[in-house]
């Protein structure tokens, strides 16, 4: 790699194998049908053939995928449905990998929305990850961040912290996804979700950004608050 905004195909072909999974979940929502269900077809999102479609059952490794229409590696197949350039491509990959923050990339090529589908995909192991990877609020910069954010809404500080600390945490540094591409990065307040019966079903994320002057607020995006989907 030359520079934070310039990459060798060959470096980012070794960072991206094996995790193709992610990258699509990140950039390509219109594959999220095949996403669960590898080696299935489904309609293609390229040219709308119907069951024509489907990812290798090994795509994890280097983006595979199959139609009618064509056959691609998992760049190849991001230049045919995005319509970005291979510079654009390659940081694109990098920012949904979490190597290098990007700036938003607009596709040059306008492709139909894919068909809803009932079916889901399992959430649950990225759900895990994120959550892996955040700071608790027990102690630390995720308690700092946190009652720094609570302070600045107005919201009691200690008896806040005390109902989240076992049912939050502070990811440092949370992709932010607009359109299927990766926008920027900021802290997130992660809180697990739970149903009825009080089972974990998802979590809700709030972007949050630190000023100069040390405030703790909502980030500057379109939309602060999302919820991952139910897995």
């Amino acid at each position: 790699m030359r520079n934070s905004n310039k990459y060798e195909i060959a470096d980012v072909k070794r960072v991206a194998e094996g995790q193709w999974d992610t990258v699509f979940q990140a950039l390509c929502p219109e594959l999220e049908h095949a996403i669960a269900h590898p080696g299935h077809h489904i309609d293609c999102p390229i040219h709308g053939g119907k069951e024509d479609f489907r990812l290798d059952r090994g795509f994890k490794q280097r983006g595979t995928a199959i139609c009618t229409c064509g056959n691609w590696d998992g760049f190849s197949l991001l230049k045919e449905l995005k319509g970005w350039a291979l510079p654009e491509i390659l940081e694109q990959v990098m920012g949904a990998l979490g190597e290098q923050s990007v700036e938003p990339l607009a596709p040059t090529v306008s492709r139909p929305p894919p068909r809803q589908v009932e079916e889901k995909q399992d959430i649950r192991p990225t759900l895990r990850k994120r959550w892996e990877e955040a700071l608790p609020l027990g102690r630390g910069e995720g308690r700092f961040m946190l009652a720094s954010y609570l302070q600045f809404r107005g919201l009691p500080v200690k008896p806040m912290l005390s109902v989240l600390e076992t049912e939050a945490r502070l990811h440092p540094r949370m992709a932010y996804i607009e359109k299927g591409k990766v926008v920027s990065y900021y802290p997130a307040l992660i809180t697990i979700v739970r149903d009825a019966a009080g089972k974990p079903v998802t979590m809700h994320r709030t972007y949050l950004n630190r000023t100069e002057n040390g405030v703790v607020e909502k980030a500057p995006v379109s939309k602060a608050k999302k919820l991952f989907p139910v897995g």
